[in-house]
């Protein structure tokens, strides 16, 4: 009360004071409100906050509810716009019919997945303790609202996560989920045939008929596969991989090997690939008890283990890089080897996230710190191969590299179950939900800024080198016709006679083209060639079409090649060589 008293005697003096400075100021003191308290607000609309809400932690750096019941309309209307962008540019009714066939394909896939269905998403992150956050995300489709195919097609209900027993202690990615692949091949077929590209629907035939030519059916191939499938990576430490790099120092990193595995009920998969390297004299076939599997040693022109494999073993199928890896899962399961899940930083990393879902994913920093890396060496790498290479490769490459900044100490495991109401995530993160989200907003415009900026500077010192260069032979040119016009028209037989003029003009070095490392400073190591020794003016009956000089090709990492023409002028074209230049441009040369 005392408070509202104050304000009330303080009123005539701020508005005074407000007209002063020509500003319009209204102060209201709501009895029984704490102060910065927002006003309650009933929703005229009915959202899906309280239901979405129930699956977060609330009081964390981050917590997020955002509705998408309107999506779905907003992305049918921008398709309906879009597609009448590309039928007003087509004139011929064949284009005309592709693009509304296209077009209704696109629309049918989009709900076939049930992209309609999704009604919001939630997010929230709560530090647990220093370094480590616990972090909940919810897809929310109302009830019943859930014909879709993702939330159908990738797992329905929860399962143990036996494929954690198949990974390694040196494990950096992993990612396990699961599939109806009955299902798929299902809609696939329905899709195809419903569609008016041809393509698709024969590919629903070929299929088959590959498969019946190497002694399989399809049904009963689809009907082996369980479920789970996921991509296992490792990267060895008691092992070291030399990758190239610009600076001619290789960068050391873990041997990598990756993995696919798939669940399977019997071995008909295995037994398709076995008689596909039936013929292969090269492979090595291990047939035990309890393990079958095919390598084939092969010379990898990257200094990393390659030794192709593919086996067999646990009710489960192995594509991998290398034997080895096979193995290692193999004991893993069998408790013969230490494996992922008994290190001190997964069990951390695990702490109060489901043991049942359908799906995981796990992420080590090393990944990110190696691939950082060896993304860092390809960049330099096209750096230095000139400034039409950095053009192309800096803007992807720096993108790649805001992507992963701040995260090199990023550790993630999440497991999803599929609930009632939606695809629900929970995992642990050594990163926060806003910081992530920080890196990306800051990193990224800077990125983007960066990847536009020098590119505009590796083409500005191109074209700026490409001058340079011409200027040479502008230069030369005059001190040839210079020499000419003393000697009856006759061009110099040895470009070393033409010095004194050049002098004369106070001309520097001009034999060297400046976009080699190390231009040539003397005539007869130039770097460009001379066409026209011995040859008189009079001679040449086109001087503007007959080329007298030019760039040797390479000289310019851009492609490009400089020409001195016997009326003095220069010009600058992109080609290999002279022979396709001339050709092109429909140059001439001097008759010797």
């Amino acid at each position: 009360m005392r408070i509202a008293t104050h304000l009330r005697s303080l009123r005539p003096r701020l508005a005074s004071r407000a007209a002063v400075f020509g500003t319009a100021f209204v102060l209201t003191v709501v009895p029984g409100r704490v102060w910065g308290q927002a006003p309650e607000i009933q929703p005229r609309e009915k959202t899906s906050f309280q239901e979405v809400v129930r699956h977060l932690n609330q009081g964390g750096d981050a917590y997020i509810y955002m509705s998408t019941t309107e999506w779905g309309q907003m992305l049918i209307d921008r398709g309906e716009g879009l597609k009448k962008v590309f039928l007003d540019t087509a004139r011929a009714p064949a284009a005309r019919k592709k693009i509304e066939a296209g077009f209704r394909l696109a629309d049918r896939i989009v709900r076939d997945l049930g992209l309609l269905e999704v009604d919001a998403f939630g997010l929230s992150s709560v530090a647990r303790e220093p370094g480590l956050y616990h972090q909940r995300a919810i897809l929310y489709h109302r009830p019943g609202n859930n014909k879709g195919l993702i939330w159908r097609m990738f797992g329905r209900g929860p399962a143990p996560l036996d494929e954690l027993k198949l990974l390694p202690s040196q494990t950096v990615v992993a990612s396990f989920f699961r599939v109806d692949f009955k299902l798929a091949w299902s809609w696939w077929k329905d899709l195809a045939a419903g569609s008016d590209f041809p393509n698709l629907e024969q590919s629903t035939v070929r299929l088959p008929q590959m498969l019946a030519g190497m002694g399989a059916d399809l049904d009963a191939l689809l009907a082996s596969l369980e479920g789970p499938v996921g991509v296992v990576v490792t990267l060895d430490p008691e092992k070291s991989a030399a990758i190239p790099s610009a600076t001619g120092r290789p960068i050391q990193v873990p041997d990598p090997a990756v993995m696919l595995v798939v669940k399977v009920k019997n071995d008909a998969l295995y037994q398709i690939v076995q008689r596909s390297f039936a013929a292969n004299p090269r492979v090595v076939r291990v047939d035990e008890a309890a393990l079958k599997m095919l390598t084939i040693p092969v010379h990898s022109p990257m200094p990393i283990t390659v030794r192709p494999t593919v086996a067999q073993a646990n009710g489960y199928f192995f594509l991998a890089s290398t034997d080895r890896l096979v193995r290692d899962a193999l004991g893993v399961l069998a408790g013969t080897t230490t494996g992922l899940t008994q290190s001190d930083a997964f069990r951390k990393l695990s702490r109060d996230v489901p043991v049942r879902g359908v799906a995981f994913q796990y992420l080590d920093p090393t990944f990110i710190e190696v691939w950082s890396r060896i993304t860092t060496a390809m960049m330099q790498a096209r750096m230095t191969a000139g400034p039409k290479n950095a053009a192309r490769a800096f803007g992807p490459m720096t993108i790649m590299q805001a992507a992963m900044a701040g995260k090199k100490k990023l550790a993630v495991y999440k497991v999803t179950q599929m609930e009632a109401d939606g695809r629900v995530t929970i995992g642990n993160s050594t990163m926060s939900a806003s910081t992530m989200a920080g890196t990306q907003l800051i990193g990224f415009p800077l990125t983007m800024l960066v990847a536009g900026t020098v590119p505009a500077f590796a083409q500005a010192r191109t074209k700026a080198t490409q001058g340079k260069c011409m200027s040479n032979l502008k230069r030369i040119g005059l001190g040839l016709i210079m020499y000419a016009n003393d000697f009856d028209g006759q061009f110099p037989p040895d470009l070393k006679l033409i010095a004194p003029y050049l002098e004369s003009l106070k001309t520097d070095v001009v034999w060297g083209c400046p976009a080699r490392p190390n231009p040539a400073t003397e005539a007869e190591h130039s770097d460009y060639v001379y066409l026209a020794a011995g040859l008189r003016q009079r001679d040449i009956l086109k001087p503007s079409r007959t080329v007298i000089m030019y760039d040797k090709p390479g000289n310019h990492p851009d492609g490009t090649m400089c020409f001195l023409f016997a009326d003095g002028h220069v010009q600058a074209v992109h080609a290999a060589s002279l022979e396709e230049a001339v050709r092109q441009h429909r140059w001439l040369l001097p008759e010797q």
